[in-house]
């Protein structure tokens, strides 16, 4: 059980930050062999369930009736919680090689950034940009390339999608409030 929760807990943070959505419990198994929670199918990341899915997921993981069961008697915040605090010190503490790692998706960003980008109004592509900008000149991301940016993202709006998107990923490193990712994230999806 202990292990179990330990897999659970650093799953959900993990997923959270990344944004991993379509979380049910279709797409999580659990080895016979350890306990440990496995998770399957990532077809919505970054953020990608609160657009793409009929009912946008909102909720940051999900934490079952089934899952909460096994948890007992001593419940999630004796079990959970623990490994929730201690995943998210850990990543919080290297984020900056998690972060040079999740770069590459601003260098070839996944497909569905531009799908999206090709929905969208002239007006909601410039709100990317705007909140990309934001984010860059809020906190920055520490490279400082805005010409860079700006000569890829008129020949490609997706990387700005792209940047957007690992900036939120950054600020829930930080421990940004959780309402304003949100936020964020809910201005890129739902344009």
């Amino acid at each position: 059980r202990s292990q179990f929760a330990r897999s659970l807990g650093t799953l959900s943070v993990v997923g959270w930050l990344l944004g991993i959505g379509d979380r049910h419990l279709d797409n999580v198994l659990v080895s016979t062999r350890d306990g440990c929670v496995v998770p399957i199918d990532f077809g919505h990341a970054f953020g990608s369930a609160t657009q793409w899915l009929p009912i946008p997921e909102l909720m940051p993981f999900r934490l079952s009736r089934q899952f909460a069961g096994v948890l007992r008697p001593l419940g999630p915040d004796a079990l959970l919680k623990p490994a929730m605090l201690g995943a998210l010190g850990a990543l919080g503490e290297r984020r900056q090689v998690l972060l040079r790692a999740l770069d590459v998706f601003v260098r070839d960003p996944i497909s569905d950034w531009a799908s999206m980008l090709h929905r969208l109004s002239d007006d909601a592509r410039r709100n990317i940009d705007e909140l990309d900008n934001d984010s860059d000149n809020g906190n920055g991301n520490g490279n400082g390339n805005d010409a860079r940016h700006a000569e890829r993202d008129a020949r490609d709006g997706s990387h700005a999608v792209a940047r957007a998107r690992l900036n939120i990923a950054r600020q829930k490193l930080e421990l940004a409030n959780p309402a304003h990712t949100l936020e964020r994230d809910l201005e890129i999806s739902l344009q």
